[in-house]
Protein backbone atom coordinates (compact mmCIF):
# COMPACT_ATOMS: atom_id res chain seq x y z
CA UNK A 1 0.00 0.00 0.00
CA UNK A 2 2.89 2.81 1.02
CA UNK A 3 4.62 2.24 -2.35
CA UNK A 4 1.10 2.09 -4.34
CA UNK A 5 -0.16 5.61 -1.93
CA UNK A 6 3.35 7.09 -2.58
CA UNK A 7 3.34 6.46 -6.35
CA UNK A 8 0.02 7.32 -7.00
CA UNK A 9 0.76 11.02 -4.77
CA UNK A 10 3.91 11.74 -6.74
CA UNK A 11 1.69 11.26 -9.67
CA UNK A 12 -0.75 13.84 -8.11
CA UNK A 13 1.87 16.19 -7.27
CA UNK A 14 0.71 15.64 -3.78
CA UNK A 15 -2.06 17.29 -3.64
CA UNK A 16 -4.36 16.77 -0.14
CA UNK A 17 -7.32 16.39 -1.81
CA UNK A 18 -6.16 14.28 -4.78
CA UNK A 19 -4.21 12.21 -2.83
CA UNK A 20 -7.85 11.59 -0.93
CA UNK A 21 -9.05 11.09 -4.03
CA UNK A 22 -6.27 8.06 -4.64
CA UNK A 23 -7.55 6.32 -0.99
CA UNK A 24 -11.45 6.70 -1.57
CA UNK A 25 -10.71 5.08 -5.23
CA UNK A 26 -8.74 2.14 -3.64
CA UNK A 27 -10.73 1.85 -1.09
CA UNK A 28 -14.60 2.16 -1.34
CA UNK A 29 -17.17 0.63 1.17
CA UNK A 30 -14.21 -0.07 3.17
CA UNK A 31 -15.41 -0.96 6.94
CA UNK A 32 -14.94 1.70 9.19
CA UNK A 33 -11.72 -0.74 11.49
CA UNK A 34 -10.25 -1.27 8.18
CA UNK A 35 -9.98 2.10 7.38
CA UNK A 36 -8.80 2.63 10.49
CA UNK A 37 -5.89 0.47 10.02
CA UNK A 38 -5.06 1.58 6.10
CA UNK A 39 -5.01 5.19 8.25
CA UNK A 40 -2.74 3.93 11.18
CA UNK A 41 -0.34 2.39 8.50
CA UNK A 42 -0.27 5.50 6.59
CA UNK A 43 0.04 8.03 10.18
CA UNK A 44 3.15 5.77 11.03
CA UNK A 45 4.81 5.47 7.58
CA UNK A 46 4.64 9.42 7.64
CA UNK A 47 6.09 9.46 10.90
CA UNK A 48 9.15 7.26 9.78
CA UNK A 49 9.38 9.77 6.82
CA UNK A 50 13.64 11.41 7.19
CA UNK A 51 14.33 14.12 4.32
CA UNK A 52 17.82 14.09 3.65
CA UNK A 53 18.94 17.25 3.38
CA UNK A 54 16.42 18.66 6.72
CA UNK A 55 17.19 15.51 9.05
CA UNK A 56 15.18 17.23 11.76
CA UNK A 57 11.99 17.55 9.73
CA UNK A 58 9.74 15.53 12.11
CA UNK A 59 6.16 14.64 10.12
CA UNK A 60 3.22 13.97 11.82
CA UNK A 61 -0.46 12.92 10.85
CA UNK A 62 -3.46 12.92 12.58
CA UNK A 63 -6.54 11.76 11.38
CA UNK A 64 -10.26 11.76 12.18
CA UNK A 65 -12.98 9.16 10.58
CA UNK A 66 -16.19 8.42 10.66
CA UNK A 67 -18.84 6.12 9.62
CA UNK A 68 -21.83 7.18 7.29
CA UNK A 69 -25.13 6.69 8.97
CA UNK A 70 -28.30 7.49 7.21
CA UNK A 71 -29.97 9.75 9.67
CA UNK A 72 -26.83 11.78 7.85
CA UNK A 73 -29.02 14.61 6.72
CA UNK A 74 -26.36 15.77 4.44
CA UNK A 75 -22.31 15.01 3.79
CA UNK A 76 -21.67 18.03 5.89
CA UNK A 77 -23.13 15.95 9.08
CA UNK A 78 -20.65 13.52 8.18
CA UNK A 79 -17.96 15.97 7.54
CA UNK A 80 -18.64 17.28 11.02
CA UNK A 81 -18.21 13.73 12.54
CA UNK A 82 -15.07 13.24 11.02
CA UNK A 83 -13.85 16.56 11.85
CA UNK A 84 -14.47 16.14 15.67
CA UNK A 85 -12.64 12.85 15.59
CA UNK A 86 -9.63 14.84 13.75
CA UNK A 87 -9.71 17.40 16.43
CA UNK A 88 -10.31 14.51 19.29
CA UNK A 89 -6.89 13.23 17.53
CA UNK A 90 -5.01 16.40 17.57
CA UNK A 91 -6.38 17.51 21.32
CA UNK A 92 -5.16 13.78 22.75
CA UNK A 93 -1.57 14.27 21.77
CA UNK A 94 -1.79 14.51 17.69
CA UNK A 95 -0.03 12.02 15.42
CA UNK A 96 -3.21 9.80 15.93
CA UNK A 97 -6.06 7.96 14.50
CA UNK A 98 -9.28 8.49 16.00
CA UNK A 99 -12.82 7.12 14.83
CA UNK A 100 -15.80 9.26 15.37
CA UNK A 101 -18.25 7.96 18.53
CA UNK A 102 -20.71 10.55 17.21
CA UNK A 103 -23.32 8.28 15.28
CA UNK A 104 -26.01 11.08 14.84
CA UNK A 105 -25.16 14.53 14.72
CA UNK A 106 -28.53 17.36 14.25
CA UNK A 107 -27.75 20.24 11.86
CA UNK A 108 -29.01 23.33 11.90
Amino acid sequence: FRRVLFRSADSFNGTPGKINDLIRERHAAMPLQAAAQVMEHLRETFSHYRHPQIPDLRVSLSIGLADFHPSFKDAVMWLDAADRALYTAKNSGRNRVKISECTVVHSA
